[in-house]
């Protein structure tokens, strides 16, 4: 996470965990898992108490997608119904 931290980075995305969950910014960064694109989804489970806040978490298949801006950058959490889930926004 300092290495992040450190260099300005705003969003981190990752996946592996077969499910949604997004994390409120810590220092500045904003960490957002989706791993919900087809096989098998995990449980949700409670995070070490070192993680930043999870506010938002979901047991589904779907996608993200983004789009930017001069002033912002807005990231939308789909489930597999063509849903939006769930909304980050980012600005400079």
């Amino acid at each position: 996470m300092p290495l992040f931290e450190d260099n300005g980075v705003q969003l981190v995305l990752s996946g592996h965990d077969h499910n949604y969950q997004r994390f409120a910014p810590q220092n500045g960064v904003t960490y957002v898992v989706n791993g919900g694109g087809g096989a098998g989804l995990y449980a949700l489970r409670s995070c070490p108490s070192s993680y930043p806040t999870r506010v938002w978490a979901r047991y589904q298949h779907g996608f993200l997608y983004f789009t930017a801006g001069a002033a912002r950058m807005d990231g939308y959490a789909v489930d597999s119904r063509g849903r939006i889930t769930d909304h980050v926004s980012l600005r400079p």
